[in-house]
């Protein structure tokens, strides 16, 4: 079989600095050279640490799902439940559930991998590092594997392209844009409720359109930068690799990468933040004028004022904890996608600098050079970043049930309703026999 052939123009396999290789004349009847022998050193340690956290943003995976379909289910089932507020807490668990199980798909699939030892990103990360010298594999196997929007597959190929990748991410990206606009209608809707100073309440046909509406648009914003952006990579003929595309991106993908990042996640933030600002200013306005008024009034209004100012308080409270958790599990993953659409931007500037300096010798293997270390760096860093920012999510929607059930008096209510009415007739069964 013949030894790989690195080429700073081949696409990367993962958002990290692992460069794709190509093979001439494989021969399938060989021992894969992306088999890992247990003997060989790939840093045993890493491999555990990894496990660990596998083994627990899949748990996280799997908490989501029960979590968020156990709120859907409670939801639909009561009736007392049937009004717009608890409509959009399903909408949000929904959302959840989609993103979960596209994660948890990718996920498995690569703990399998470590599982039975074999894995093509390892053999080909550690034959790169063996060319390039002073680059510490052990150090790097762990983020060499975490790749957080694929994953490879031991499997063997057909003699058709299946776009994996392509799909499983676009869920995951789609699932991500709605929920976050479900987000921003949530906060708009709290914003009129306390400009108008009164409930602001949606007919469920208008919530039913306004959200099938959400998910057209993060359809239609989330598949095509899928299909552009992220390209499923074929290492041997039993081995499937999910990459973001690294080839030389035109300006039509740069252009939507930036678009897609502007509007899909940047805008619904900004005014997320815009609206509970607001909401926040006029209850703590709100509590300060009353604090003045109180002194001339009698001591039972003002027992009673100061009754309202502390659920005020507490509503305040509420929101700060909820809008800095969505911010801040949101915000890296809005980060890591622009900083691809800046990467993919610079890289092609970079390109066309370097093709006008084709008659400067000098000029022309600089740039070569530090392009070439441009991209690998930033490749690890947007790796690392993008793991980061995939767990923020999965512990955001994990979250989310345990928020509805601790702030959401009514869902609360009917939840242990529910369930103890369940647990105390399975009780009784068992008592009876």
């Amino acid at each position: 079989m013949a030894n790989p052939i690195y080429s700073p123009n081949t696409p990367l396999y993962s958002h990290l600095y692992t460069e794709a290789s190509h093979y001439k004349n494989y021969d399938r009847d060989e021992k894969d050279y992306l088999s890992l022998s247990k003997n060989q050193n790939t840093s045993t340690n890493t491999f555990q640490s990894y496990n660990i956290i596998a083994w627990v943003t899949i748990m996280v995976y799997v908490w989501g799902l029960i979590a968020n379909s156990l709120i859907i289910m409670i939801v639909l089932l009561r009736k007392q439940l049937h009004v717009s507020s608890c409509l959009q807490i399903s909408n949000f668990s929904s959302t959840s559930i989609i993103f979960s199980f596209a994660a948890l798909c990718l996920e498995i699939t690569n703990q399998i991998i470590l599982i039975n030892l074999t894995s093509p990103l390892s053999a080909s990360f550690a034959a790169s590092t063996q060319a390039k010298p002073g680059f510490n594999f052990n150090d790097n196997h762990s983020l060499a594997t975490f790749r957080p929007n694929g994953s490879n597959l031991i499997q063997n190929l057909n003699d058709f392209y299946f776009p994996l990748c392509e799909i499983l991410t676009g869920i995951v990206f789609t699932s991500v844009t709605a929920g976050i606009y479900i987000l921003m209608m949530i906060s708009i809707q709290h914003y009129q409720a306390v400009r108008t100073n009164h409930r602001c309440l949606i007919d469920i046909k208008r919530l039913m359109k306004i959200t099938i509406g959400i998910w057209l648009v993060a359809i239609s914003l989330c598949i095509p930068y899928s299909l552009l952006t992220v390209k499923t990579y074929f290492k041997t003929f039993k081995s499937r690799v999910c990459a973001f595309n690294n080839a030389e991106p035109s300006r039509l993908v740069i252009i939507y990468s930036i678009t897609y990042a502007l509007i899909g996640l940047l805008l619904p933030i900004v005014v997320i933040c815009l609206c509970y600002s607001f909401v926040i200013f006029k209850l703590c306005r709100g509590m300060q004028l009353r604090s003045h008024m109180t002194s001339s009034r009698s001591q039972v209004n003002s027992g009673l004022e100061s009754d309202y100012d502390r659920k005020s308080r507490t509503g305040v409270r509420l929101l700060i904890v909820i809008a800095l958790v969505y911010i801040l599990c949101i915000f890296p993953f809005s980060t890591a996608l622009i900083w691809q659409s800046v990467r993919n931007y610079y890289r092609s500037a970079m390109s066309y600098d370097h093709q006008q300096c084709n008659n400067c010798s000098i000029i022309s293997s600089q740039l070569s050079q530090y392009r070439s270390e441009t991209n690998n760096n930033s490749s690890v860093s947007l790796g690392t970043f993008f793991s980061i920012a995939i767990i923020c999510l999965a512990m955001l929607f994990g979250l989310n049930p345990i928020f509805y059930l601790i702030f959401n008096q009514r869902l609360r209510k009917e939840f242990l309703k529910r369930f103890t009415c369940r647990f105390r007739k399975t009780f009784e069964n068992s008592v009876k026999y």
